[in-house]
């Protein structure tokens, strides 16, 4: 249920783009808590949910990171 819902989260913030283009990241601030998705090339996608206020800049370094030795282990493979 999570992933389809950051997948609907990325796809509906396409629809604010205005080249059209896909969005790679995604940031959302709640009252709760914030929530971060990165897409990668294929049709992959990773999220964190956290409690408190954190850092986007390193959390969206962490999930790119993550995502990228996801990717290259199927390559490997």
């Amino acid at each position: 249920m999570l992933a389809r819902t950051v997948r609907e989260l990325l796809e509906g913030a396409a629809g604010f783009r205005h080249d059209g283009g896909r969005v790679t990241q995604l940031h959302a601030e709640l009252a709760a808590g914030d929530v971060f998705a990165v897409a990668g090339a294929a049709e992959r996608a990773i999220v964190a949910v956290t409690r408190e206020r954190a850092t986007p800049g390193l959390l969206f370094y962490d999930l790119k990171r993550c995502l990228a030795a996801l990717e290259e282990e199927d390559a490997e493979e």
